[in-house]
Parts: structure tokens; C-alpha cells; sequence
């Protein structure tokens, strides 16, 4: 991948983003469960990551940049690392 992210990160937004949310999701249906605290800036979070390795990729030529995953994004739940 180009900028070096784990593509399961991206799908873990689309699985919150499509499935998840409670009351307050876009596209809830009755077998959606609402959101924890650390889901709810889980994609602000990935944005923001993503934004800033966009940035180090312009400014690095090689393609030594390290690849971001789960390990280098907040836990979700109870301390454990995010997973996919």
C-alpha cells in the first residue's frame, strides 16, 4: 500500500461506521449495538493518522516509512490494543 497502513484499519471504520452506533448511527439497524467511548473517536482518530502519514510520505522519498498498525492506534476496550 502506498502510505503504509494497514488496510484493516480502514476496514475496522467501515465495520463501525456500517454496523455499529446504536440510536445514533446512519445506517442503524435494530441489531446494532451502540458505540464505546473509545469506538466513538476510533475514526477521528485513523483520519488524523492517516492525514499525517500523507504528510510523511511527501517529505520522505524512500518508502522506509514503517508500516501503521493496530499497535500504533489507541485500544478500544479495557487497555487491549485495537484488532481487526
Amino acid at each position: 500500500m502506498k502510505y503504509r497502513i494497514d488496510e484493516s484499519v480502514f476496514d475496522k471504520i467501515g465495520e463501525l461506521s456500517s454496523t455499529r452506533g446504536g440510536a445514533d448511527a446512519k445506517k442503524w439497524e435494530e441489531t446494532g449495538l451502540p458505540l464505546s467511548a473509545e469506538e466513538l473517536k476510533f475514526p477521528d482518530y485513523i483520519v488524523k493518522m492517516a492525514i499525517h502519514r500523507v504528510t510523511e510520505k511527501k517529505h520522505t522519498p524512500s518508502d522506509n516509512l514503517p508500516e501503521l498498525s493496530w499497535l500504533d492506534l489507541p485500544p478500544l476496550d479495557d487497555g487491549v490494543p485495537a484488532k481487526a
